[in-house]
This record gives C-alpha cells, sequence and structure tokens, in this order.
C-alpha cells in the first residue's frame, strides 16, 4: 500500500493506524525529515494532521518503505535514524506544553510501522506562502494584523526557553476566518537561561530568514557550537520574523548579511504605501547584530499597538491590567512577568503572580516560587519557594519539578532527600525537560562520592573491630610463638618491642580496608539503592 514520487513514499488512501483509532486521507506536505497527513479522527469523527518521521529526498534519503514499514535502507544510518526519532519525539513533547491559541496543540505521540507519529490538530487553511504566491503582496493593515497573533504566540513559547529558528511563510498558516498558526517546531531549540542545549546541534538554515548568528555556527566544530550558543535567543527569532513580514509585503527575498552590513538600511526595498513606523520596525528586527535587535517579544508588541493604534507604550500594560483585573490567569501572569522583566518592579510581579496562583495557574506558581527562593519582591522564604514548586510540580509543570527537585537535592525549604529529587527530576525528563536529564545525572554522581554519616560510623565501627580482633590476633601468636624460647620477663619485653615495631602494618592493613569501602564499596551500594527506590518506586 505504498504510492511513489520521484522523491517520497507515502500511506495510501484509507490507511489506518493505532488499530484503527485514526484513518488516513490525504497527504498534505512533505519534506526532508516527515509527511503530514490529513487523517480522520474515527472515535470523534473529526479531521485533525499526522506527522510521520520519514527522511527522503534527494541525498539526504535514509528510509525506505516496505508495504506500510518504514525501513533504514542502510544499516550504517540506523543510528542517525534513532536520533531523529528521538528529536522527533521530543519536538512533540515541546509542542504539546505549549497552551496558545495560535500554535497548533499536538494530542498524542506514539509508534508504528517501525518509525514515529505525532496527531495535532488540522488548520483548514493555506500557509502564508501559498497565499502570497496566489494573492501576491499583501496588505500592511493585513500582516500587522497577523503579527498581532503570532507575537503572543511566540512569546509563550520563549517563556520556556524554546527557540522556533525557522520561521518563514511556509511555517504560518492561516483559516479561512484570519487566524494565523506558527507551525512546524521541528528545528526548535530548547536552551536553558545558563545557556545549556537541551536538543541537538541540527539547525535549519533558509537563505534570507537566517540571522548571522545561526549562519557563522554552520561551519563550526561542535565544541565552539556550545559555547556559542548563548548567541541563540528571542532575537534570532524576531531577526526571522522581521524577514517574514518583509516577505509578504514586497514579495522580495529579504536582504543578506553582506548587504545589511554594507548597505544598511538601504538594503531594504519598501513600497512607497508603507509607513515609516512599519519600515523602522523591520529594519529594527533584522539588525545583523543581535544586541541592536529587540530583545524580547514585548518589545516589538509594544512597538506594534504604537504603530497601529498610534498609543504610548504603556497600552500594552494597560490592557494587561484591564484583562488581569477581570480575573484571568493568563493575563495576571502576563501582567506579572511584564513588571517583572519589562518595568524590574518586583513587588508588583510577586502581587500579580500570587493572583494567577490562586487559580492555579503553572507559569505564576513556577515564577512566584523563583521569587520567594531568591528574595525577589518579597521576604526570602524557602519554604513558601518550596510549596509554590510543589504545586505547579504536580499539576504537570516540568520547569517547577526540576526546582523541585533542586529544593530536595539541597534541602532547600524541605529536608534534603536524594530519593525524591531523583523521582522529580525523572518526572521532568519523561516531558521531554532534558535540562532534568543533565541533573539527574550529577545527582547520581554526587551520591557516589558522597557518603552518608551513618556510612562513616559503619566504616569506622568496621576498621575499630578489625584493629581489635588483628591486634589480639597478632599479640597470642607471638606469645604461642615465643612461649617455649624465653623467660617470662624477656617475653614480655620482646613482645611489647616486637609489636610496637611491627604495629605500623597493622594499621596499613587497616587503612586499606577502610579506603576500600568508602571508595568502593559504599558508593557502589549507595548508588544501586537509590537507583532502586527512584526508578522502580
Amino acid at each position: 500500500m505504498i504510492i511513489k514520487t520521484n522523491r517520497m513514499q507515502h500511506l495510501l488512501l484509507d490507511t489506518t493506524l493505532q488499530g484503527g483509532k485514526y484513518k488516513i486521507e490525504r497527504v498534505l506536505g512533505q519534506g526532508g525529515f516527515g509527511i503530514t497527513y490529513l487523517a480522520i479522527q474515527v472515535s470523534l469523527n473529526r479531521y485533525v494532521a499526522i506527522k510521520e518521521l520519514f527522511i527522503g529526498g534527494s541525498g539526504q534519503a535514509i528510509n525506505d518503505r516496505r508495504g506500510n514499514l518504514v525501513v533504514v535502507t542502510n544499516s550504517a544510518n540506523q543510528s542517525s535514524f534513532n536520533q531523529q526519532k528521538e528529536k522527533f519525539k521530543k519536538e512533540a513533547m515541546r509542542l504539546a506544553q505549549l497552551n496558545h491559541p495560535n500554535l497548533v496543540k499536538v494530542h498524542e505521540f506514539f509508534e508504528e510501522n517501525g518509525t514515529a507519529y505525532f496527531v495535532m490538530d488540522y488548520i483548514e487553511g493555506e500557509s502564508l506562502r501559498t497565499k502570497l504566491n496566489r494573492e501576491g503582496v499583501l496588505s500592511e493593515s493585513l500582516v500587522l494584523k497577523y503579527l498581532q497573533q503570532l507575537i503572543p504566540a511566540l512569546e509563550t513559547a520563549h517563556k520556556q526557553s524554546i527557540w522556533h529558528l525557522d520561521i518563514k511563510p511556509e511555517n504560518i498558516m492561516v483559516d479561512r476566518y484570519g487566524h494565523v498558526y506558527l507551525i512546524d517546531f521541528g528545528a526548535s531549540k530548547h536552551v536553558e537561561p545558563n545557556s545549556t542545549l537541551t536538543t541537538s546541534l541540527a539547525l535549519a538554515y533558509t537563505p534570507g530568514y537566517c540571522p548571522p548568528e545561526l549562519l557563522d555556527l554552520s561551519n563550526e566544530t561542535p565544541e565552539y557550537y556550545l559555547q556559542a550558543i548563548k548567541d541563540i535567543g528571542p532575537w534570532t527569532d524576531i531577526y526571522a520574523l522581521g524577514a517574514t513580514i518583509y516577505n509578504l509585503l514586497t514579495d522580495s527575498i529579504p536582504p543578506s548579511k553582506r548587504r545589511l552590513d554594507k548597505e544598511g538600511r538601504n538594503a531594504f526595498s519598501f513600497p512607497s504605501n508603507i509607513s515609516s513606523s512599519t519600515q523602522d520596525l523591520i529594519v529594527w528586527m533584522m539588525k545583523p547584530d543581535r544586541e541592536d535587535r529587540p530583545q524580547s517579544i514585548l518589545d516589538i508588541e509594544c512597538t506594534i499597538i504604537e504603530t497601529i493604534e498610534g498609543s504610548t507604550k504603556n497600552t500594552k500594560l494597560e490592557r494587561l491590567k484591564k484583562e488581569a483585573t477581570a480575573g484571568y490567569a493568563d493575563a495576571q501572569t502576563n501582567l506579572g512577568y511584564y513588571y517583572e522583566t519589562e518595568l524590574g518592579d518586583f513587588e508588583k510581579a510577586v502581587y500579580w503572580y500570587k493572583k494567577a496562583a490562586e487559580q492555579d495557574e503553572q507559569y505564576a506558581l513556577n515564577n512566584l516560587g523563583i521569587c520567594y527562593e531568591r528574595g525577589l519582591g518579597v521576604s526570602q522564604n524557602k519554604e513558601m519557594a518550596f510549596r509554590c514548586y510543589y504545586k505547579a510540580a504536580a499539576l504537570g509543570f516540568s520547569h517547577a519539578q526540576c526546582h523541585l527537585a533542586h529544593c530536595y537535592e539541597y534541602g532547600n525549604g524541605v529536608s534534603l532527600d536524594y530519593v525524591e529529587a531523583g523521582k522529580w527530576y525523572l518526572k521532568a525528563v519523561d516531558q521531554g525537560y532534558d535540562y532534568a536529564s543533565d541533573c539527574l545525572e550529577e545527582l547520581a554522581n554526587k551520591i557516589k562520592k558522597r557518603p552518608s554519616f551513618g556510612e562513616i560510623l559503619f566504616g569506622l565501627f568496621v576498621v575499630s573491630f578489625l584493629s581489635l580482633v588483628m591486634y589480639m590476633l597478632f599479640y597470642f601468636w607471638l606469645i604461642w610463638l615465643l612461649w617455649d624460647r624465653l623467660k617470662i620477663v624477656e617475653k614480655e619485653i620482646l613482645l611489647d618491642n616486637y609489636i610496637l615495631n611491627h604495629s605500623q602494618w597493622i594499621f596499613l592493613g587497616l587503612g586499606v580496608l577502610g579506603w576500600a569501602w568508602f571508595s568502593f564499596l559504599a558508593p557502589h551500594y549507595r548508588a544501586k539503592k537509590w537507583k532502586k527506590r527512584v526508578f522502580q518506586e
């Protein structure tokens, strides 16, 4: 049941997956790393989109299809395919954690036919690339309307340190109602605030949309890449978004870094009907030097509001205040985040985080825990921080699970408990939060190195007991050996001198036993016991 094209093979119409749960209708799109199908979820009689991992295309094909089964054509590529499958799973997990109306929602991940799939909402519409090709350049008002929808969607992703890294018209869908959706997080990267990369090194490079800091990494070694990963951040997606706006307004390929460096603003060819404020926004977003661009999504949002409504920068703040006062938890969280990151007012940030936390808003609970732990806008209280992390972690927020594990690991606000720390790190890892995997590994190494108080007492007891036993055995052995040869006084003098002269060998032997206990036996036993409790309970 296959259809062969010159580049790709895909499932036939009416093929079923998951034991008949989904039925394939047609192919929606295909690329070098996957095929997207339109399918029907039979039980709910609704359309869904299903993405299948299938690495094809000229020059990079790894997969072929035998019936429905996806196979690796060359055994040498099996490891590469397994890595891509793991990356594919992480993409699904990242999307599942992002909850925003302008982001496609992932509902299920599964493995079948020798490959992997994930099920997501079906957007009945077209990409902005298709719309641009069909209609020609889009109006400024329409592009800014789309931009207003994309900005909060990107903000949601950036809050979790997820950068899309492949924004372009092809990866933005629009439905018949004018709602736009950011899709295809396949190239996205999860980067921790400490510049730790938690996904693979592979990057997507689309000419015209790729910012200089990504181009600079294209031919570098992995070691250099990991050092330079700190250059990636919100500004990276902001550059690509600016290039996308420019393309939609002009139907021209965005200028290259070389032209931007050489010509500056003159590298752009804006139509005369585009307002100067929109032109300024695009030029700002596409600055070659990342430090000259907007540093956060909020910077752009405020500028867009000024452009469209002719308002001041406080419009964003006033709108958030209005929505937060009405009791919307998301708005309360966003308002707290605005006070924290844009205005540096931690007291007001804590106030609104508390309001949202009362409604069990996970992100607010996590941020409130950070404020309590570090004493930002509120008196430092590690017990309260622990409570906030615990509540958010129990609701399934992976970042809070990692923070909670950290509390258990270092005894912040709770009794030190390496087993509980390991369990919560593991929960975060199961949700695809790779930073927690590194923390779990570090904790395991720490447990191997650090003896407990009980182990120290036990070791001292063993050494002391063996010292006594060996001393007594050695003493009586000498008495037995010399008893018949010496007088009583001579026996005592010789015995004492002999013991004194050779006692160092006794203690050297005991030292070796103690070293073996603390270096090998105790750490091995401790680590084995910890892993059993963490992974099996």
